[in-house]
């Protein structure tokens, strides 16, 4: 990785060149303030850059797209995706050299590569991470993916670190699969799933993947309270939250988006944790293409314009559609209680009602409310 793609990225985000949402440019504007302290000696934290430079190489040295129109090819980061991996990997503490960051929130859009990066990283920490202490790969390092469902975490960010290890002849080699794990032979590490709905005991990770939080509702707090607490063993843990927004029922994501957004504006002090939030603003026009990278900054990569441009042709006529787009390709809350049409629409369609005497046909229908909304009847 050369060093100048970083910087170039800061560069071009402070600049306006590199369009970005006010999260992005904060969390920018934090590692070039944070790079301007570390050069006082009292500041706790040092920024390695060659350990940065290391973690972003690993990408295409060791991994290959699984999926996709870049199957088969070197996982070669991307500028953003660079600036996330090296903060995340390159600051470190003074006084141990452990890492800085203990907690990641790193929110974007659908379609822009949450799955293979956070597959990524837990290829990396399951197998090759180094304890500062031993200065060697972590022994017996545990990666743990959750979900609120074990066969959730199965079928995306595992499925993604299975096909990721059947592309690489160096990790297939080094690593078995059997039993749903992961197994790497040389340190011990393994990569396995947990979900609120199976027992599981013993945990210790080195990495915990919480995946799409935006789904965990308040009956998983407890399960979401296990996860944060069960690497306290460990050196370096890092608990790493890969998600996009979700609604007004979503408590866990909008407890943990709430509290990272007060970091990046400096209302709470937590150098612990790193918060990446690709999204647009409040005031942005969802369907405007040229502020849709905000939201997805892997467009033209994993996410084409073409297939953005499909969905926002449905969102302009179609309140439940814009919702979705808002809420998955904008990345910004929404509300659950969204109407399924448009009020004003539905109110030019009042007129003087005919002569239902006179009508070929008489329809009748009943709604019953399974949940919480009332019967009616037509």
């Amino acid at each position: 990785m050369s060093k100048s793609d970083v910087d170039q990225y800061i560069l071009d985000v402070l600049s306006g060149d590199q369009v970005a949402c006010k999260s992005v440019r904060q969390a920018v504007e934090r590692q070039v303030r944070d790079l301007t302290s570390s050069e006082n000696k009292d500041f706790p934290y040092y920024y390695d850059e060659k350990t940065a430079a290391a973690i972003c190489d690993y990408f295409p040295a060791a991994l290959r797209h699984s999926i996709g129109r870049h199957a088969g090819m070197r996982f070669e980061l991307e500028p953003w995706q660079k600036f996330c991996i090296s903060s995340i990997f390159g600051w470190k503490r003074r006084d141990n050299h452990c890492r800085r960051f203990r907690r990641v929130y790193w929110s974007m859009g659908r379609k822009n590569g949450k799955s293979s990066i956070a597959a990524g990283i837990a290829m990396l920490m399951a197998s090759i991470d180094i304890n500062p202490y031993t200065n060697d790969a972590e022994a017996r390092a545990q990666v743990i993916l959750a979900a609120t469902k074990k066969e959730q975490a199965e079928k995306v960010v595992m499925a993604e670190c299975i096909r990721m290890r059947e592309q690489s002849p160096l990790i297939k080699e080094g690593s078995i699969y059997q039993n749903k794990i992961i197994r790497f032979g040389h340190n011990g590490g393994n990569i396995s799933c947990v979900g609120s709905d199976r027992p599981f005991d013993g945990l210790s990770p080195v990495l915990c993947v919480l995946d799409e939080t935006h789904s965990w509702r308040k009956v998983h707090q407890p399960f979401f309270s296990t996860m944060q607490t069960g690497s306290g063993s460990r050196a370096q843990p890092i608990i790493l939250t890969v998600t996009t927004a979700g609604d007004d029922r979503s408590a866990i994501w909008l407890e943990q988006v709430g509290y990272a957004k007060q970091v990046l504006e400096q209302s709470v002090d937590d150098d612990s944790l790193f918060v990446a939030c690709y999204e647009m603003d409040e005031k942005d026009d969802p369907l405007d293409p040229d502020l849709w990278i905000k939201a997805n900054p892997n467009l033209g990569v994993s996410v084409s314009a073409e297939f953005l441009e499909q969905q926002a042709k449905q969102a302009a006529s179609s309140v439940t559609a814009m919702n979705r787009f808002k809420r998955y390709h904008a990345n910004v809350l929404v509300s659950s209680s969204e109407h399924i049409f448009d009020i004003e629409q539905f109110s030019k369609c009042s007129g003087e009602l005919s002569d239902w005497r006179e009508a070929d046909a008489v329809s009748f229908g009943v709604d019953l409310g399974g949940r919480d909304d009332l019967c009616a009847v037509a």
